[in-house]
């Protein structure tokens, strides 16, 4: 997960202007006030990002199951994933 702004978006409301950084250490979100130390703020948002990137690894992989089998070509005889489709 990048960390980009982790410790300055809310770990309660998602809020995220640069104002919510009070000092280094010191985490205020101005949406709904919200108080931490900057870092705990940081690791409860990227704790929380955990469960989602891990379902959509997940996804991604069951979405890949037969062409892992090598029994299936993209395009002729698969149905194209509706993100393909807008691609092709």
């Amino acid at each position: 997960m990048n960390p980009a702004n982790t410790s300055r978006t809310c770990s309660r409301c998602g809020h995220c202007p640069k104002e919510n950084r009070v000092t280094q250490a010191g985490f205020r979100c101005t949406a709904c006030g919200h108080t931490a130390h900057a870092d705990v703020n940081a690791a409860v948002n990227i704790l929380g990002a955990g469960p989602a990137l891990r379902d959509a690894a997940r996804a991604a992989w069951r979405e890949a199951a037969p062409f892992r089998s090598g029994g299936v070509t993209p395009g002729k005889n698969a149905p194209l994933s509706t993100s393909a489709a807008a691609v092709s």
